[in-house]
């Protein structure tokens, strides 16, 4: 008797309105866990590239004089700096000594000279290494985002499907009622 009650009440199309509606619940619930996931890929990325536009703007002076002087103090005293520095002053040394010029103020002054030079021109190098780390993490936050949009677009649109189906299914069985009633009533 409660199978006849329910195909005249619409009882199939609610359950089968439930039914995908549980299983878009499912789908959307998927495409946040991969969401999740693609952010926590991303991440390092993104870390690493926040870390290196933020030095990137203390040489640059952007946070201000005390950050870049620190940022210049760090490049200068570190070991790649002065592993050049040494290596260069040995070779300059050794030249002159080769030559028998080591006393006076030229060997001085080309030092000095060779030590500005490698200085800057690493600077230089390490700026421009700064700047693609920091715009390899804005295409990670980039891309990202873009893969985020899309998710939520996606998802938006199980959400109204999911509405299309509750809806069916309302219906569905309104009319089914509706129908039954009039055949009754006949």
């Amino acid at each position: 008797m409660s199978s006849i009650i329910d195909l005249f009440s619409g009882g199939p199309e609610r359950d089968a309105a439930r039914a995908r509606s549980e299983d878009i619940d499912r789908g959307i619930a998927e495409q946040r866990r991969q969401f999740d996931l693609t952010r926590d890929d991303f991440q390092p990325s993104v870390d690493r590239g926040n870390a290196a536009g933020q030095r990137e703007a203390d040489f640059l002076g952007l946070n201000g004089a005390d950050a870049e002087q620190a940022a210049l103090d760090s490049f200068i005293e570190s070991p790649g700096q002065a592993f050049l520095r040494k290596r260069a002053e040995r070779s300059l040394l050794r030249n002159n000594a080769a030559i028998g010029g080591l006393g006076g103020g030229n060997v001085r002054r080309e030092l000095s000279e060779q030590a500005i030079g490698i200085s800057a021109g690493q600077l230089s190098e390490r700026k421009n290494r700064l700047a693609g780390v920091a715009r390899g993490g804005d295409f990670a936050t980039a891309t990202r985002a873009g893969i985020g949009s899309n998710i939520s677009g996606r998802i938006s649109g199980m959400f109204g499907e999911r509405g299309a189906v509750r809806e069916s299914g309302i219906l569905g069985a309104a009319n089914t009622q509706r129908n039954s009633l009039m055949s009754v009533a006949r």
